[in-house]
């Protein structure tokens, strides 16, 4: 359990069945802390989020958002008790083994994107999956997107991207009346996918 802060300029490799508390402030470079029964729990007020990859992570801020500093990959368990997670202009990445867990979505506790960064699910089976995302500009607004796979001829290496806009979309036509909103969805190494996209707003 830290405390205070964590600082450096290397990295921290966790093994496994270990749980790490970060209630302070956190500077590393990165984490592996991707093995089998580990545990990254972030409590402090508006945390960093060290980079790197993670079993299972934990965002339990007692205040503010957490942001991440870099690319971050979850292979277990993702939850998000309390507040925002912005990423800024880094990924988050969830692999195909992991889960997600946000206690009662809303504008007050989801996936922000707010730069180029970008949520990433891996796919590895047919089904849906809802990226709790929203947006800060101007009001704080929670717009989650379902991305269904209803069909494929396979599964290579698979990811399904999303992010979100709070703008007129460029490829809408209409002149008076269109939302001022619109998701980016991408995928890679889905063979003859098909896909039902809901989304929210």
């Amino acid at each position: 359990t830290i405390n205070n802060s964590l600082t450096g300029a290397g990295s921290i490799i966790q093994t496994g069945n270990s749980i790490l508390n970060i209630n302070g402030t956190s500077t590393l470079a990165s984490i592996d802390a991707v093995v089998i029964g580990n545990t990254v729990n972030y409590n402090g007020a508006s945390p960093t989020v060290v980079p790197g990859s993670y079993r299972n992570l934990v965002l339990n801020q007692s205040s503010g958002s957490a942001t991440l500093n870099g690319n971050v990959s979850v292979a277990g368990t993702l939850t998000l008790n309390t507040g925002n997670l912005n990423l800024g202009n880094n990924n988050l990445t969830l692999e195909a083994t992991s889960t997600l867990s946000v206690v009662t979505p809303s504008a007050s506790r989801m996936i922000v994107i707010s730069g180029t960064g970008i949520m990433r699910k891996g796919v590895s089976a047919l089904g849906p999956f809802t990226f709790p995302i929203g947006e800060l500009t101007g009001t704080a607004e929670y717009s989650p997107i379902t991305v269904n796979v209803t069909s494929a001829s396979g599964f290579v290496g698979a990811y399904i991207s999303a992010s979100v806009v709070d703008d007129k979309s460029g490829s809408n036509n209409s002149i008076t009346n269109y939302l001022t909103r619109y998701w980016n969805i991408s995928q890679t190494g889905i063979s003859n996918g098909v896909f039902t996209v809901t989304g929210t707003y």
